[in-house]
């Protein structure tokens, strides 16, 4: 058989050389439509993944990219054995689901649903390698979309009204890990989140401080852009919504 080759990317298009022997005939060499850089079927079980071609094929069941956590799960798994079989720890942002808080179901550009998940990786910087070696993207999702400028903040809006909470300002540090506040309240609740995220993606300053710590200190987002700080971490709405432009 003649051998499959890694897709390109061509003209706005996927481009697959890929000799099947017989129309309709399927290999094990396909490449996610997806994540162009990954091949399909190819993640494993409870790994990151932003389309249902990613996962595997366990004994016979093709797992799915499940629309709440964002990862590969057996369908026929309950929501309780999702969370036993792919546990999320406070300390650990690397087990962390993407936080969807009503489900998201989209698996292409531009990924509107992920307006509603907590965790501002997905679907940006969620799948190492989705589009290249280096690059996580989702095939055509630009790095400027909405969904991908999302600060690394509090959820106060989306508090559940069963936490009794008007605001993340108002959570104590015991309830943070009973309720699951550190999802809805990372900077309040002093998770992890801020300073993985924006280590990873900002850039420090002269001093080798980082806008995420600045703003956490107390100046605004403003300030901190003022003073030159890359703050596309920390602040990313704030670039989104004074740059006046958004990616529809």
């Amino acid at each position: 058989a003649k051998p499959c080759w890694r897709p390109a990317v061509s003209a706005g298009f996927v481009v697959a050389f890929c000799w099947t022997g017989s129309e309709g005939q399927s290999t094990d060499d396909q490449y996610s439509t997806v994540c162009p850089g990954i091949k399909a079927r190819s993640l494993a079980v409870c790994d990151r993944c932003v389309a249902r071609d990613l996962c595997p094929t366990v004994q016979g069941v093709a797992y799915e990219c499940d629309e709440f956590v964002k990862k590969c799960v057996s369908p026929s798994w309950s929501t309780a054995e999702v969370a036993q079989q792919c546990p999320e720890l406070p300390d650990d942002s690397s087990t962390w689901g993407a936080m969807c808080k009503s489900a998201c179901n989209d698996e292409s550009t531009p990924f509107s649903c992920g307006a509603r998940c907590l965790n501002e990786d997905f679907p940006c910087n969620w799948v190492s390698g989705c589009t290249a070696e280096d690059d996580p993207l989702p095939y055509t999702l630009p790095r400027m979309a909405s969904v991908c400028m999302r600060s690394c903040m509090d959820h106060d809006s989306s508090l559940p009204s069963s936490s009794g909470l008007s605001s993340c300002a108002d959570a104590e540090s015991a309830a943070c890990r009973a309720n699951l506040l550190w999802q809805y309240c990372p900077v309040s609740c002093d998770t992890i989140e801020c300073k993985t995220r924006c280590n990873r993606d900002e850039e420090p300053d002269e001093n080798g401080v980082r806008c995420w710590e600045k703003v956490e200190a107390g100046s605004t987002c403003i300030e901190a852009i003022k003073q030159g700080s890359d703050c596309h971490c920390k602040c990313a709405a704030t670039y989104f919504s004074v740059s006046g432009t958004a990616y529809r």
